[in-house]
């Protein structure tokens, strides 16, 4: 609607189609996220979202509380927007709460790497290459 795309436009986005928010690429994610659920599990759950970001385009964390790990990603065109989904995801399976902390931000392991380099060499395979 008009006020959301004011609303974007003061953020600095000029279309909310610009970025993958078609009903279309809504689909694309999410059924790119089931496949990470299924084919590529966590310790715990993970819940994905989309969001507006300022600053950087994904974040990992892990709520305690729920025992899951939230997954946000910056909303961005749909090739972006799957790029930082494998990156994130691949925080959620190399996790270790000893060393991911702000104080220590140990987050580009060597696991994390190679999980980064296997997904996106699966989805490239199952998925991407014809999407």
């Amino acid at each position: 609607d008009a006020a959301g795309r004011r609303r974007l436009a003061d953020l600095g986005v000029a279309d909310s189609k610009s970025f993958g928010s078609g009903a279309k690429a809504q689909d694309q994610r999410a059924r790119i996220a089931e496949v990470l659920k299924q084919e590529f599990p966590a310790k715990y759950p993970i819940r994905v979202r989309t969001r507006v970001l300022k600053g950087y385009h994904g974040l990992t964390k892990f709520n305690e509380e729920k025992q899951e790990f939230q997954v946000i990603i910056g909303k961005d065109r749909f090739d972006i927007m799957i790029i930082h989904l494998i990156h994130e995801w691949s925080h959620s399976l190399s996790w270790d709460a000893r060393f991911n902390t702000w104080e220590n931000p140990n987050f580009h392991t060597e696991k994390w790497s190679d999980s980064m380099r296997i997904i996106y060499n699966y989805l490239w395979e199952t998925h991407l290459k014809q999407a």
